[in-house]
């Protein structure tokens, strides 16, 4: 199960958790970058089709069609009324 680190800004070690949980350079590389610009770049040139073969090939998920990669405004109201105010 994945979790999010929490950070306590009266911690001691705050600016140092900070600065190693922002520092993208050092968990990334140049072929992190390719791939990502790689899948943007196929996105803009094919649209659904890339989207429907990345969401297929990536997530394991065949959605019916690409209407179906849509996510309703009444499911996103509902899934933020859940987010407490503070993290909302």
């Amino acid at each position: 199960m994945l979790s999010i680190q929490q950070l306590n800004s009266q911690a001691a070690n705050f600016e140092a958790e900070l600065e190693r949980l922002l520092a993208w350079e050092s968990v990334s590389d140049t072929g992190v970058q390719q791939t990502v610009t790689d899948i943007i770049q196929r996105i803009r040139t094919q649209g659904d089709a890339a989207l429907m073969d990345l969401t297929a090939r990536l997530d394991g998920w065949q959605p019916a069609d690409s209407s179906a990669l849509e996510i309703s405004k009444q499911r996103l109201q509902q899934a933020s009324q859940r987010i407490p105010a503070q993290q909302l």
